[in-house]
């Protein structure tokens, strides 16, 4: 599953379908990148353009294989058991041996 670069916290972790809530008068939650990719991939691109918060998802989710939810109101932990395929494109090396090493300790 493609991770886009101007996904945000809400998207990444789940957030409230307010569309959904509306309709049934009761909170609908929607679940974020991480739980729909369970036991699949993430692609990620161009990782030095996310924000901290991102990637310390992302390491929880290949840490504990889990991902906390904190954002829009819900909170509550979801399973994320996902591989992940990083993308650098035209980073310098020294950027990318550091991400290298993060990702793989």
């Amino acid at each position: 599953m493609p991770v886009p670069v101007s996904t945000g916290a809400e998207r990444l972790l789940g957030e409230i379908d307010v569309s959904a809530t509306l309709a049934a008068g009761r909170i609908v939650e929607a679940d974020g990148l991480l739980a729909r990719a369970d036991r699949g991939l993430l692609v990620v691109n161009n990782t030095g353009q996310f924000e901290p918060p991102f990637a310390s998802a992302l390491a929880a989710m290949l840490d504990r294989g889990e991902a906390a939810r904190a954002a829009g109101g819900l909170s509550g932990v979801v399973s994320a058991r996902s591989g992940l395929i990083v993308v650098d494109d035209g980073e310098d090396d020294d950027l990318r041996d550091r991400k290298s090493t993060r990702l793989n300790s």
